[in-house]
């Protein structure tokens, strides 16, 4: 029997060669990136007796239209179709094995499990980003083979958004590895309409239609921009910093007992003499590697057009020298099990407010927690603030949720922190007013400034809060579920200097690329 199989577009034939442990594909849609997992698998199954292949979707409706009646189209009797388990079953050649394709969804967060114990040499997640990071790391664990010559791979596909946004963008699109994690398992293939010329031929509307969306959404989906994404809850936030700090800056969810070893090493060889700290969970020596000494002050504003001043329409800036006239607080969200988090800022003669540095207590994976004692935490605070060149001297204001002077199971977190000399205020924890302020120092006003900026070696900042997400039932509150604590401890920190808000930029048309947009 002949399978009559279209060529693929350019983009596809990537995808079907890929030799990546780790495919990623798509972005925009349509790409076709159901088709080329569909006949990709197919094409699998077909050259290699024997193979075991899970495809996967989040729901059973959304399996049985996009893949089952496909394949089974395609197919017909090519390969036997089991009711009872969803399977396709392709006939053994030559004496050999049979090859099938397990078609198989994960509705529940612990449908995951019905796959422990079972051996698959290729897995394809379609619509990735509506898996848990949970879910992809334990069907990882089923990504096995015991075929001979045969490398076991796995296959995703998506677009932006979703509650798996962010792990895939973190791998993916901004290629950013924890411990344990080879950058060279990983290749991302981006796809738009564009690429696909069967559906451009066969629907020439479609792209009107993506193009009609709301400028975000046509960011996300016409054009598969990673940094927006529907329900994002900080919409506002843009980063255009553009800058690199050090290969060491880029890596996620290095412990930061390691991060200890590492700087005292360096100081041993004569590496540099400033303290190193745990910032955002990454090693990041303050001089060497993180914060070059430079001009006192931000930069100033770049006369000419729009975008030439680099604290124009963005959040994240190069590190600059603190003024010591500039008031400094601290900002803190106890955590154990989960991330804790520091936050120190300044605060200019306007008002507006800079992340400067952060000590950011996160393990090997995203929203895990080191488990430092509230002690170890503070000491660590105590030593930066003694060593640090901004810090030395200086009186910083310590605001904290009110949570850390609760004493009834014995010395309360607050009463730790004193003992160490690491003093708090209790802090304004509301919480729909705190995101309001945060709102408003995030908004941009007619010229493209804000009222708060990030530097760009505060990564626990830049890689957590843009990725926070609407709650489903309460749409003013985000979701409690997302790694939320750098932002918990930014409101603390906004609902100690509150403003009102100001007129904001008006909504630039915009008809590009994302990377072309000069806002």
């Amino acid at each position: 029997m002949t399978l009559h199989i279209p060529k693929p577009n350019p983009k596809q034939q990537l995808f079907f060669s890929s030799t990546a442990k780790y495919t990623g594909y798509g972005g925009a849609r349509g790409g076709g990136k159901s088709w080329a997992v569909r006949v990709l698998a197919v094409l699998r199954c077909l050259e290699c007796p024997g193979l075991n292949v899970l495809l996967l979707r989040r729901t059973l409706p959304e399996l049985r239209e996009n893949h089952l009646l496909p394949l089974r189209l395609l197919l017909g009797k090519a390969a036997a179709y089991s009711a009872a388990d969803n399977t396709l079953t392709f006939p053994a050649a030559g004496g050999g094995r049979q090859s099938r394709i397990k078609l198989g969804y994960c509705a529940r967060e612990d449908d995951v499990y019905q796959y422990q114990g079972q051996e698959y040499d290729l897995i394809f997640v379609e619509e990735c980003t509506h898996f848990t990071w949970a879910q992809v790391q334990f069907l990882m664990t089923c990504n096995r083979t015991t075929l001979e010559n045969f490398t076991p791979r796995m296959y995703f596909t998506g677009n932006p958004g979703g509650v798996g946004h962010g792990w895939f963008r973190r791998l993916f699109v901004k290629r950013r590895f924890a411990p344990g994690e080879n950058p060279d398992d990983y290749l991302f293939i981006p796809a738009t309409v564009e690429d696909n010329p069967v559906l451009m031929r066969r629907d020439p509307g479609y792209a009107a239609v993506l193009d009609a969306l709301p400028e975000r959404l046509r960011r996300a989906h016409r054009y598969g921009d990673w940094d927006v994404f529907e329900g994002q809850f900080f919409e506002e936030f843009s980063d255009r910093s553009g800058s690199a700090v050090g290969k060491l800056s880029e890596e996620l969810g290095m412990r930061s007992e390691e991060c200890r070893l590492r700087a005292e090493e360096d100081r041993r060889s004569g590496g540099g003499s400033e303290p190193a700290a745990a910032v955002g969970g990454i090693f990041s020596s303050l001089r060497r590697h993180a914060i070059p000494p430079g001009p006192a002050g931000p930069p100033s504003p770049c006369e000419g057009e729009v975008g030439a001043d680099p604290r124009a329409w963005t959040h994240v800036i190069r590190p600059f020298e603190v003024p010591p006239s500039w008031t400094v607080y601290r900002g803190f969200d106890f955590g154990y099990a989960r991330p804790f988090s520091v936050g120190w800022w300044a605060v200019d003669h306007d008002g507006r407010l800079y992340r400067i540095l952060e000590l950011y207590g996160c393990g090997a994976a995203p929203n895990e927690g080191v488990k430092w004692t509230p002690d170890r935490i503070f000491a660590e605070v105590k030593r930066i603030e003694r060593e640090h060149r901004w810090f030395k001297g200086k009186r910083i204001i310590g605001v904290a949720d009110p949570s850390i002077w609760d004493a009834s199971r014995g010395e309360s977190v607050a009463d730790t922190a004193a003992r160490r000399g690491v003093y708090f205020t209790p802090g304004d924890n509301r919480r729909l007013p705190g995101w309001m302020q945060m709102h408003y120092r995030l908004a941009f006003d007619e010229e493209g400034y804000p009222m708060m900026y990030i530097f760009d070696t505060c990564k626990a900042f830049i890689r957590t809060v843009p990725e926070l997400v609407y709650d489903r039932h309460r749409p003013e509150d985000l979701d409690t579920n997302g790694e939320d604590h750098v932002a918990d401890e930014t409101r603390y920190i906004c609902m100690a200097r509150p403003m009102k808000p100001r007129e904001l930029a008006a909504a630039a048309a915009w008809d590009g690329p994302p990377e072309l947009r000069t806002r």
